[in-house]
Order: C-alpha cells, then structure tokens, then sequence
C-alpha cells in the first residue's frame, strides 16, 4: 500500500517537472500555486484587519450607546442574573432636549445614569460611563456637539426640556436648567453626535420624567449576542429597546463591506484553481504517450486520476500552506511593516488587527475544496485515456 502510494507521488513530482514537451504546463502549475498562495494571504490580512475594526467600532460604538433598555424595575434582576451574557444593569432615564449656550442651540438626547443602584453581576465589566454626583447639575457632552456649541469644560448650557412641560399664567412652559460642562463622550457615530449624559436624580428632575420615561439599561459582554435575553422578554411581554434600532444599519453596511472584500479577494484564489484546472489540463494533453505506456504495464484508470489528483494536491496545498503562513506573519506585524514603508495611516493610532483562526481554518478548507474540483477534471481525463489508440498514433 505505501509503495503504491510512494509510486504514484513520485509519478506526479515527475509529471510536474519539465519533460521533452508541454514545458509551458509547469509553469501555468507554478503561477497557479503562486495565485493561491497570495490569494489567501491577502484574504487573511483582510479579513483580520476587518475583524479588528469591527471588533473597535463595536467597543467604542456600543459603549456609548445603550446596548438594551427594558421597561421594568430593578426587581428583574434576580431573573436577569440568569444570563451569562449580563455585565450589569441601572436604572436610566433618556428624553429629547435642547441645549442653548450663548452662541448656539442644538437638539439632544438627554440621558441619566444612576450608578448608585447599579447591579453588577461580574466582577470584572466592561468599564460603564461615569456620570457627576447627586446634585452637581454637570454633564458630558459629545465631542462634536461641544465644538457646534462653542462650549469648554465649566462652560454653563442651558437645557430645556418641552417633555412634560406646565402650563401657567404665561402658557406652557417648558422645563429649564443650567448645567456645568465636565466632561465628554468620544464621537463613536452618526446616532451618538448630540448624546449628553448627567446623574439620574438631576436629569429625572429637569425632564419630570414619569414613569413611562424610566427605564433599565444593561450592559453586555456581547452586544451581538442578544437573542437569549430578548427571548425571555419577549416571553413575559417586557418592552425593551435595543442598540439595533439605532446602530443596526451602521454595523449592516461595516459587515457588507468586510463580505464584499472577502468575495473579491476570493476571486483571486478562484482564478488561480481555475489556472490550476488549465495546467493540468495540459499536461494531461502532453503527457498522452507517458499515461498510455503507464496504462499498458497495468497501471489501473483510477491510479491514473489518483496520481493527477496528488499533482493538484500538491499545488493547492503548498499554496494553502505557504499563503497561511504568510498571511498570519503579515497580519501580526501589519503596524510594523507600515511604519516601516513611511505609511502612517491613522497617526500614532495602531491598526487593529485579529486573527480569526476558525476562518483561517475554512478559507483553507475551502480553497482545498475548490482545488480538488478543478483537479476532477483533468485527471478522470487522464484515466480515461485509450492507450492503445494513443500509442497507434
């Protein structure tokens, strides 16, 4: 059995090399293992780059954003705790406003933390905004609305909520209240841009939140994973609200584009197995008197397309190996070789990089497959070669 197998690797290292004729089908097998060979490599230091950036885009997006906010009290949290996926909860409140400063005015979305009855179900969370203490009156604003409000830090800004507004003797009158900047939110997108956050009891009391106004929000280990949680609020009818709604179709178009470059970079790798199906089509052409001489010492057809299988084989998995390789090499070390070549991409910012493994593994598996296949081809060719007609000729 081992000689057999030995015989027929051997048959196909010597088919691969330059014979009398059909020199040109080595070098289409040689261009086609290159092919693959950087196909992957760049398909793996794409899909990295592009997982680190949606990993980052979902830390500082779906931080700043509230990931869920049910409409309950903080009795559900003995049935909450259940979930693995849980970090913590507190109680919040969120409302439209308008903040005035001497030169501007802009809408926001007014938002109160109370982290003085959070719940922590973890020991080690991921870190949760901090908001000024009872009575400070002081917010965090977003980063850009401070530039469109003119605004620094111990700078006041009015906020006026119309949200339960009174009526009196001059008609209805809406909430007001100064408020001291002391800190802001870094701009994480579009939906986050006129975001304010202050302590629960000082923005409960400037909105006259009511009941309906007053929600939990919880924090999760991964936002992605929210379909064992909206499950059982679905089950005992709790309204709840989730980061979706809000960035849902932001995270669609990241994700469409890390798909789109994956499709493209994996055309490389079909036009480099379809280099490999012409290659060895050839080489079945012009290796006719050898595989017809093999066939009349008893060479049986599938030993023959066993044997063109092991050429292709060997071409797609010395790419797969080689383009892993380098691939991963490159992936690690992307900010270096970066700085090396003088490209400074995002300032001292590192690009975030992440090697998925498992998707390592199937673009792997994958581009075997699809060399296997273009490799069925030519080699059930191959077997059915008539070795008396070819050798008559």
């Amino acid at each position: 059995m081992f000689k057999a197998l030995w015989l027929k690797f051997s048959l196909s290292r010597r088919f691969l090399g330059k014979g009398s004729s059909g020199r040109f089908a080595p070098a289409v097998a040689i261009i086609s293992t290159l092919g693959i060979t950087i196909g992957i490599a760049a398909l793996i230091v794409v899909s990295s780059i592009m997982s680190g950036l949606e990993g980052r885009l979902k830390e500082v997006v779906l931080s700043a954003t509230p990931q869920l906010m049910i409409k309950a009290d903080l009795s559900i949290a003995k049935d909450l705790a259940q979930f693995d996926n849980l970090e913590a909860l507190c109680p919040m409140v969120e409302a439209r406003a308008l903040a005035q400063s001497k030169s501007s005015l802009a809408t926001i979305i007014l938002e109160g933390l109370d982290l003085e009855k959070a719940i922590y179900f973890k020991e080690n969370v991921h870190p949760i905004p901090q908001v000024a203490p009872k009575g400070s009156y002081e917010l965090a604003l977003n980063i850009r609305l401070l530039d469109n409000l003119k605004l620094n830090f111990d700078d006041k800004v009015r906020i006026i909520s119309t949200v339960n507004a009174r009526y009196t003797m001059m008609g209805l009158t809406p909430s007001t209240r100064l408020f001291t900047i002391s800190d802001y939110i870094r701009q994480a997108s579009s939906s986050n841009e006129n975001r304010a956050r202050g302590n629960y009891e000082d923005v409960k009391r400037v909105l006259r939140a009511k009941d309906e106004q007053l929600w939990l929000r919880l924090f999760l280990t991964d936002p992605y994973n929210l379909s064992e949680i909206t499950d059982y609020l679905d089950k005992h009818q709790i309204r709840y609200r989730t980061w979706q709604e809000s960035e849902g179709e932001f995270f669609n178009a990241v994700a469409m584009e890390k798909l789109a470059m994956s499709v493209m970079l994996f055309l490389i790798v079909m036009v480099a197995a379809f280099n490999l199906l012409s290659s060895l089509t050839m080489m079945v052409s012009s290796r006719l008197e050898e595989i017809a001489i093999l066939k009349t010492l008893g060479m049986k057809n599938s030993d023959v397309v066993s044997i063109f299988f092991i050429m292709g084989l060997i071409c797609s998995v010395t790419g797969i190996i080689a383009g892993t390789l380098i691939g991963i090499v490159l992936s690690l070390w992307a900010n270096e070789l970066l700085n090396l070549l003088g490209i400074n991409v995002a300032g001292s910012v590192q690009i975030p990089v992440v090697i998925d493994y498992v998707n390592v593994f199937y673009i792997g598996i994958s581009t075997l497959i699809l060399s296997m296949i273009c490799t069925a081809v030519p080699a059930i060719r191959a077997g059915s070669v008539d070795a008396a007609q070819t050798l008559e000729h």
